[in-house]
C-alpha cells in the first residue's frame, strides 16, 4: 500500500497497479470510487488546499509575476504551467523579448503557449478554445474563463 516511507518509484509502480489505460491515465472504478468519497470529507479537502497551495503560490508569485500576468486567463496559464511543469524559465527571455509595453495577457499569452510541454493545453487556455487530447473545450462559455483583471500591477 502507499504510505509515506516509500520512494517515489515504489509510489509509482503502486500507483500503476490501480491504473488504467494506454498511459494509465485512469483509474480502476473501484479506486476512483473510493477516491471521490475520500473527497467529500472535510479532513481530505484540507490535505488538498494545503498541497495545492505551493502551486498557487508559485503560480502568482513567480509566473504571473515575471510575466506581468493580471487576469484570470493569465492566472489560469500560470496554475496549468506550474502544475504541470513547475515553470518555463528556460523559455524566459525569448518569451519576453516578445512582449511590447501595454500587451494584454491574452496576447501574452498566446506567445506563452507555443514554449515548453502541453501546448494544446496552453493554447486553448489563451485561446478560450482548443482541443486538448483529443477532446474539445471551450473554456471560455463552459467554465467561465475570462479575462477579468484580478491583480493590479499598478499598485505598490
Amino acid at each position: 500500500m502507499c504510505d509515506e516511507g516509500k520512494s517515489d518509484a515504489e509510489l509509482e509502480t503502486w500507483a500503476k497497479t490501480i491504473s488504467t489505460g494506454a498511459s494509465n491515465q485512469f483509474l480502476e472504478t473501484e479506486w476512483k470510487d473510493a477516491f471521490e468519497e475520500l473527497g467529500k470529507h472535510d479532513y481530505c479537502r484540507k490535505l488538498q488546499l494545503e498541497a495545492r497551495a505551493q502551486y498557487i503560490e508559485r503560480a502568482i508569485n513567480n509566473f504571473c509575476s515575471s510575466y506581468g500576468l493580471n487576469t484570470v486567463r493569465g492566472f489560469v496559464m500560470a496554475l496549468n504551467v506550474t502544475e504541470t511543469e513547475w515553470g518555463m524559465s528556460d523559455y524566459y527571455q525569448t518569451i519576453t523579448n516578445q512582449f511590447t509595453e501595454g500587451m494584454s495577457d491574452r496576447d501574452k499569452l498566446k506567445i506563452i503557449m507555443k514554449y515548453g510541454n502541453h501546448k494544446s493545453r496552453k493554447e486553448a487556455i489563451a485561446n478560450g478554445s482548443g482541443v486538448v487530447n483529443g477532446e474539445m473545450f471551450n473554456l471560455d462559455a463552459g467554465f467561465g474563463l475570462n479575462d477579468k483583471i484580478i491583480v493590479d500591477l499598478t499598485a505598490s
